[in-house]
């Protein structure tokens, strides 16, 4: 919403904030109703048990303090894209973490002859190589 559409509003309509005070309230109703949309999503959800990065997005949006960011959440929850939009975030995530994981790898000479011959020296680069590739997800996907 544009700040000229704002007298065009009606506002002695009621809404689903309308007992709410403050925009923190509003963004806490927003993501509890998101949450729960989510969770009626059964194919989603037994896809994703565990959708991280889906909650990462509505975390980020709800808790943003850019105004971009906030006009986004209202417009993608007042359309109904809020959730559709989480889902594509986690499908984006999961599928850069399947393509980019393997190049990973393959930079840092991890393979099946380094696991068999220093199995903690090939853990332990594994564990820094999944760290490093959930934070460039994290900026990449979730922080956009």
């Amino acid at each position: 919403m544009y700040f000229e559409e704002i007298p065009m509003i009606d506002l002695t309509k009621t809404n689903e904030f309308s007992d709410l005070e403050t925009t923190e309230q509003i963004a806490q109703r927003i993501k509890e109703n998101t949450l729960d949309q989510l969770e009626e999503s059964k194919d989603f959800i037994e896809k994703y048990p565990n959708p991280i990065y889906a909650m990462m997005r509505l975390d980020y949006l709800v808790e943003s303090e850019s105004q971009e960011k906030w006009e986004l959440l209202m417009d993608l929850y007042y359309e109904k894209k809020l959730v559709p939009h989480l889902m594509e975030t986690q499908e984006r995530a999961i599928l850069m973490m399947r393509q980019e994981k393997p190049k990973m790898m393959e930079a840092l000479g991890l393979s099946e002859k380094m696991k068999e011959e220093s199995p903690q020296e090939y853990e332990g680069q594994m564990n820094n190589l999944i760290s490093s590739l959930k934070e460039i997800i994290i900026k990449e996907v979730v922080e956009v």
